[in-house]
């Protein structure tokens, strides 16, 4: 639509200003405005990222994010140190006071974003002046006195040089050492490289079943629907160390795709990214719906969940998935409910996945 920007433009426009790259960065910014897009609600929108990219670099907590996906966060924050982040922030916010005070908003954003690109460059120190040079203060020359005395009476004195003696050079004859035959040294084998064993398609333990019947997945049924309620619930009991625990498992299912009965099962997971975990319950995020929906449908949630309850090794889970839209939505209505201290305790919230199973 005219006169808007993705995030994803906004978000390539910070890297660009980060690497210092001042044609791509003013391009864009020459691209923004051409296309219609308020300079204002750019700044705005930039502050809103970089808010994301300091909270997440200091906290690695997805829930904190309003406006980045979790990838684009790691990436950014872990390109830029605290300082860098602080000063671009500095910058953005001088352009929201400057905005009110310019009569060419074009030109001071502009200016504002070539300072930016530049924060990483080395300005050399203005040399100090060198001092006056002192005045040579020349010697004057003193009078030559004549201490030669008249020629009448001057004495010449005439030494004959002593002749030295002469001492024969006496050579003083070193006993020759007899050399000793050089041992042959042998080379050592060079040990044959071992050949790595190819472990790609090793499964682990949890993705082991004694089942070699292939798994296949619905495309089409009825599927659960967890309202935004009870979602927030599970956020208030979400366990931080065990999303951990489950991402970092959760990137070696690509290894396993070409699994001959889980293939399907682990193709479908891992297009997704753990949002939140609990005891017995795992939301997943799909940047597409329709994968989200697929996971959903109801005669797929036991052979999704088996995968996942192996991975996590516990008796029982429910695994729910929602579009990164959805997470987004949730994100921001979890802030807003613990802003006006509307949060249930975690001690409050009950899950029984029974009952969620009926929903």
């Amino acid at each position: 639509m005219f006169g808007l920007t993705s995030t994803t433009e906004k978000v390539q426009f910070i890297k660009d200003i980060r690497d210092g790259d001042i044609t791509m960065a003013l391009d864009k910014l020459k691209s923004f405005s051409e296309g219609g897009v308020d300079l204002k609600r750019l700044n705005n929108d930039l502050l809103e990222i970089l808010k994301d990219i300091l909270i997440y670099k200091k906290t690695r907590e997805q829930m904190e994010l309003t406006v980045l996906d979790e990838q684009n966060a790691i990436e950014l924050a872990d390109s830029m140190d605290i300082r860098t982040i602080n000063q671009l922030i500095t910058g953005f916010l001088k352009a929201q006071t400057d905005f009110k005070t310019v009569s060419n908003i074009y030109t001071m954003f502009e200016i504002n974003i070539l300072k930016l690109c530049t924060l990483g460059d080395v300005v050399e120190a203005n040399p100090s002046p060198r001092p006056a040079p002192r005045p040579v203060v020349k010697p004057e020359p003193k009078p030559i006195e004549n201490h030669e005395k008249p020629i009448g009476t001057q004495v010449f004195e005439t030494k004959v040089p002593e002749k030295e003696e002469v001492k024969p050079i006496v050579e003083e004859v070193k006993p020759v050492v007899e050399a000793k035959p050089i041992e042959e040294v042998k080379p050592e084998p060079i040990p044959e490289p071992k050949k790595e064993e190819n472990k790609i398609m090793e499964a682990p333990d949890w993705l082991f079943d004694d089942s070699t019947e292939k798994k296949e997945l619905s495309s089409d049924g009825d599927i659960y629907e967890l309202n935004d309620d009870l979602i927030v619930n599970l956020m208030v009991c979400g366990d931080k160390d065990a999303r951990k625990n489950l991402v970092n498992k959760w990137g070696t299912l690509s290894q396993f795709v070409g699994h001959p009965t889980l293939g399907d099962i682990v193709a479908l997971a891992k297009d997704g990214r753990p949002f939140l975990v609990t005891k017995n319950v795992v939301v997943l995020e799909y940047d597409l719906g329709t994968m989200a929906k697929k996971l959903n449908i109801k005669s797929n949630q036991d052979k999704i969940s088996s995968l996942v309850r192996k991975i996590m090794d516990v008796e029982d889970v429910f695994v729910y998935a929602i579009s990164r839209s959805d997470g987004v939505r949730l994100i921001r209505t979890f802030q807003n409910l613990r802003q006006i201290s509307k949060l249930p305790r975690p001690s409050e919230v009950k899950i029984d996945i029974e009952e969620i199973k009926k929903l």
